[in-house]
């Protein structure tokens, strides 16, 4: 199969995959426009973005098994729901704008001024992935979103910070950063109303300000962080966090002591100081890398919105409610038959048995009759 596929435009493209057995290179300038459709999707599997490709997607989206080269302009607006599994290191500009996403066992290597934007979306999902960056802007760029959650992911060598999140609810659970930097807040910045870190190692992170690992702007958040491993992490202010904000820190481990780890707002419980070795809450040997050529997978099923009772052709549902009873009548018929048989084969049987039953009580009639006879003649006859 060849190697090579160059697109410039593809409108309406309605619950489609496309794939192949081998990698698919698409090469030139590309541009590839998905027109808002309900009910419909579009999965690209295999395919290696090169040089400019820019996809709008207006109905939903799922990358599967893709790439991009080191010299391309990738880019994705996606204004329906996008699903992500599998890509290995997508580097490019991604906006996810107002809909849901869902990211698992992917890699990502941004560079130049890209990133991974998120915004006015109900739902953010990243699972079992590794970022990196060399760009300007922070990898993650989260704003106005109700739920984003990152599980199990690893953020390495983030140029200009991992995770920067504005008026959102922000979960992050068993992740590992390392090599992070930003001004402040390497690891992860928060300025927003909901917060919670668990189980996140952050190691080798640095800020020129303020949270080495962890910087917490807004006054107003309520966040938590428990059990989290800091480890070497530098910053002017709070070389592992920084606080603004109603900050609950519980059963946390730092290198150093108390005043240079964590500054500002905050209440501390059961956190352990001056750690010269600290275990790793998580490892990135726990999120298997995606691979060039990753095993084989099951082509995911098209996500596709459910309907509602206002789409439902009535009289679609009025032959189905038809057939139903006539179905009912069928089998209630054949039961009355079935009845009907077995009652005449009964009454048959009964009918012999008696028609037996008279014959022989005329038999021993007949025999008495004639017995009574022969003694009459035998008394006129002296």
């Amino acid at each position: 199969m060849m190697n090579k596929l160059s697109f410039l435009t593809w409108l309406a493209v309605v619950n489609t995959t496309i794939s192949s057995r081998s990698l698919l290179k698409m090469s030139d300038t590309s541009m590839l426009l998905l027109p808002r459709s309900s009910f419909s999707s579009l999965n690209l599997d295999r395919l290696n973005f090169a040089l400019t490709t820019k996809i709008v997607s207006y109905q939903t989206l799922l990358l599967t098994r893709c790439m991009t080269d080191k010299a391309s302009d990738f880019t994705l607006d996606a204004h329906a729901p996008l699903i992500i599994k599998q890509a290995y290191k997508l580097s490019g500009k991604i906006n996810a704008l107002g809909r849901d996403v869902t990211v698992s066992e992917s890699s990502f290597s941004l560079k130049d001024n890209n990133s991974f934007t998120v915004s006015n979306s109900k739902s953010a999902n990243y699972f079992s992935s590794h970022f990196t960056s060399t760009s300007t802007k922070p990898l993650f760029q989260i704003v106005d979103s109700d739920q984003v959650k990152f599980v199990s992911c690893n953020f390495s060598k983030a140029a200009s910070g991992g995770i920067k999140s504005f008026n959102s609810n922000l979960k992050v659970l068993h992740a590992y950063f390392q090599q992070c930097k930003a001004d402040s807040g390497a690891a992860i910045f928060v300025s927003g109303s909901e917060f919670k870190a668990e189980c996140i190692d952050v190691r080798n992170c640095e800020a020129i300000q303020k949270g080495g690992a962890i910087f917490i702007s807004s006054p107003e958040c309520a966040a938590s962080i428990l059990q989290g491993h800091f480890s070497e992490n530098k910053a002017g202010k709070g070389n592992s966090i920084f606080s603004r904000g109603n900050t609950n820190i519980i059963g946390c481990m730092f290198t150093s002591d108390r005043n240079a780890e964590i500054e500002g707002e905050f209440l501390e419980f059961q956190n352990l100081f001056l750690q010269s070795k600290i275990p790793k809450a998580f490892s990135p040997t726990q999120t298997p890398l995606a691979t060039r050529t990753p095993p084989p997978i099951i082509f995911p099923t098209p996500i596709e919105e459910q309907a509602t009772w206002s789409d439902v052709d009535t009289f679609t549902v009025l032959i189905i409610v038809i057939i139903a009873i006539v179905c009912i009548v069928f089998v209630i018929g054949i039961g009355f038959f079935v009845y009907w048989r077995m009652k005449k084969q009964r009454n048959t049987i009964y009918a012999s048995e008696k028609e037996a039953k008279d014959e022989n009580e005329m038999g021993t009639v007949e025999i008495k009759s004639k017995y009574s006879l022969s003694s009459v003649y035998e008394g006129l006859n002296p």
